[in-house]
């Protein structure tokens, strides 16, 4: 029975054993299959990318000769599958730069892709970059070429260099100076005309910051504009600015800016032009510095009409007060000569007294009257020649500028009609409204009732909240088109030979719009008179 159970022990044992054996068995053909697998699916999917990758695939060996092709290079060359495995590599590019040897060619296990230029079947050329890569079987040795057209590429690459050139020549043939700066301010790209317009040389150029060729404060200014530019991503034109050469002379600039980005749309600096407005600059001045005093003689011209109007005015009261009082001067010295003779009736006596009271009740009314002309004048001359704020009523003040203008209006037939609240009451510059009433009135005689006997001009004025709005209009013969749009320009006159200087508008417009920080607008069709807008704040 002992020896029975050990048999038995051992056979359980070598069944056991097979079993293990088995299952390895099993396990190692279930991963040979699982690899088997694998390695079909890599073939099928390696088949699929061959047969169908865009780029030419072909192998060949160190003899040149093709021994498979993908359809990509059936197409790219344009030869059949057949056709090419009866080739040689070096029949598909120029041989004046392709390696008879494979062994020397530098596309040969290259990382970076070669450049070569391929022959279509059809004798058109192609632009290619290609690799190659050995693949060990056995002991044979075959060579994969990869081969990529970048005809397109080549082309947009030769277009972007033309641009690139044509760009270079506009940027080095133009006056103005062009730039192109780093985040820091730091000059990474320039022409020529503006290293000449910093007095710079080019060696010193490029990486000099901005803020090397200004002051302080304009510094601030061009970061400040730089800034505004990178936080509202809107170009900046007109920055107007000072420039300090190397050699330390200053020059006046304009520039624009506008942002540079890369190809992911980060902005990286900014670039823009830079012109020399200095002798532009200088001009404004001069222009500037003409017009103040063409406005200053004017100003001084009306002033000397109003002097010479008024002087004119006065000689009347006077001289009939003159003239009264050397007749009551007569009359009296008759009088004492009677009176001394014991000779003096009373019926002379009373004769007498009348004219006393007749010739005094003259002069007086004449001596009022002179003395209200001088008052106005000197009111008005006074408002005319200075800057002074003060209050004032509008009626009564508007009324006392068209009786400092009756030695003109006096001699026409035209009628001045003013329709404003008897009430109306400003803190202003009355010297400002005075000549640009003036102003108006000139305007209407010299030109709107030129050959018109009998003209009407209308005062309207009123208040809106806080806005006094003048309505000022003639009946006049009206202004074409093409004199409205530059009624406003200074020295545009059609007067011109005639005295007339241009000015008068111009001036009315800068006193509205400047000095009382209001808004004019003039509206006109031939015939049809003639139209001003005043609206002025006065609160």
């Amino acid at each position: 029975m002992t020896g029975q159970k050990l048999s038995t022990e051992l056979l359980q044992n070598e069944i056991d054993h097979l079993k293990k054996q088995v299952a390895t068995l099993k396990n190692a053909i279930a991963i040979q299959k699982k690899k088997e697998e694998e390695t079909l699916e890599k073939q099928a999917r390696y088949e699929t990318l061959f047969e169908h990758a865009d780029d030419a695939i072909f192998f060949e060996t160190d003899l040149e000769d093709i021994v498979d092709v993908n359809e990509g290079a059936c197409k790219m060359f344009g030869y059949s599958r057949d056709e090419l495995l009866r080739m040689k590599s070096s029949q598909l590019f120029h041989s004046d730069g392709f390696s008879l040897s494979i062994y020397s060619n530098p596309a040969l296990g290259s990382e970076i892709p070669v450049e070569m230029t391929g022959v279509r079947k059809d004798s058109s050329t192609i632009s290619l970059e290609y690799t190659i890569t050995p693949l060990i079987s056995g002991r044979n040795t075959v060579f994969m070429f990869i081969i990529r057209d970048i005809t397109k590429r080549k082309v947009a690459e030769k277009a972007l260099q033309k641009s690139e050139e044509k760009y270079r020549s506009i940027l080095e043939t133009i006056e103005d100076g062009y730039y192109e700066i780093n985040l820091s301010g730091d000059i990474t790209f320039y022409n020529s005309s503006l290293s000449k317009m910093i007095g710079y040389p080019d060696v010193e150029v490029l990486g000099l910051n901005y803020k090397k060729f200004t002051d302080r404060k304009n510094g601030q200014k061009l970061n400040h504009f730089f800034n505004d530019v990178f936080e509202n991503q809107q170009p900046v034109k007109g920055v107007e600015w000072e420039l300090i050469r190397k050699d330390l002379e200053k020059q006046f600039m304009e520039s624009s800016v506008s942002l540079i980005r890369d190809e992911n749309r980060n902005i990286t600096g900014f670039c823009g032009i830079l012109r020399d407005v200095t002798n532009r600059k200088k001009a404004e001045e001069e222009l500037k510095t003409t017009q103040e005093h063409l406005m200053q003689s004017k100003k001084m011209a009306a002033l000397g009409e109003l002097v010479a109007g008024v002087a004119h005015e006065i000689n009347t009261p006077i001289g009939i007060g003159v003239t009264g009082m050397s007749t009551l001067e007569d009359r009296t010295k008759a009088i004492v000569a009677l009176y001394e003779q014991d000779d003096l009736s009373k019926e002379e006596f009373e004769l007498y007294l009348k004219t006393v009271i007749d010739a005094s009740q003259a002069v007086l009314s004449n001596l009022h009257r002179a003395a209200d002309l001088i008052r106005t004048f000197k009111l008005v001359a006074v408002d005319q020649s200075s800057e002074d704020h003060r209050k004032f009523k509008f009626k009564e003040y508007l009324n006392d500028i068209i009786m400092s203008m009756q030695p003109k209006l006096k001699k026409t037939n035209h009628q001045i009609e003013v329709n404003c609240p008897e009430d109306l009451e400003l803190v202003s510059y009355p010297g400002a409204f005075s000549r640009i009433i003036t102003n108006l009135i000139i305007n209407s005689l010299v030109h709107g009732f030129e050959e018109i006997d009998k003209g009407k001009i209308v005062f309207d004025l009123s208040v809106n909240q806080d806005y006094l709005i003048m309505r000022y209009s003639d009946n006049g013969k009206g202004i074409s088109p093409d004199v409205l749009e530059k009624i406003f320009d200074p020295f545009f006159t059609t007067k011109r030979g005639q005295g007339g200087t241009g000015l008068g508008m111009h001036i009315v417009y800068n006193l509205v719009t400047q000095t009382l920080n209001g808004k004019i607008k003039c509206s006109s069709t031939p015939g049809n008179g003639t139209q001003f807008l005043i609206t002025i704040p006065i609160k």
